[in-house]
């Protein structure tokens, strides 16, 4: 029987379309499966409403401390307003570790609620005015 033509077609034929829908299984199968791998395995993180809106709150007050590495190599800091985006400081010295700008932003948030103002410009003002009236 197996040398009859008649069961070789018949056989070739249910292997052709056996190979099809097993192709077509796969296609389907394979990225579900992925699908559901990448889901369990943590997936794409969606905060909560709740979450979105702290971040947004986050990001319109206060500020952060933006550390860059210059053309050169070396290491600087700026200190950005959170609501406008805009710089409010930035460091006027280059640092040639990450490891000291990083030391040099800790001091600056240690220290700089504690820190006294020492506004030269009231004393300038004063001694242009009395020169001024002389």
């Amino acid at each position: 029987m197996v040398g009859t033509p008649c069961l070789e077609f018949r056989w070739s034929a249910l292997h052709m379309i056996g190979d099809c829908l097993m192709r077509k299984f796969l296609r389907v199968l394979v990225p579900a499966v992925a699908l559901t791998a990448f889901v369990a395995a943590g997936g794409i993180d969606v905060p909560s409403a709740g979450q979105a809106k702290k971040d947004a709150k986050d990001k319109s007050a206060g500020a952060t401390f933006i550390v860059y590495e210059t053309k050169s190599g070396a290491y600087r800091f700026k200190l950005e307003d959170n609501a406008t985006g805009k710089s409010v400081c930035d460091a006027v010295k280059n640092y040639e570790d990450k490891d000291d700008v990083m030391a040099a932003i800790e001091f600056i948030r240690k220290e700089a609620a504690k820190a006294k103002l020492d506004d030269r410009t009231e004393k300038t003002t004063k001694k242009t005015k009395s020169k001024e009236k002389e």
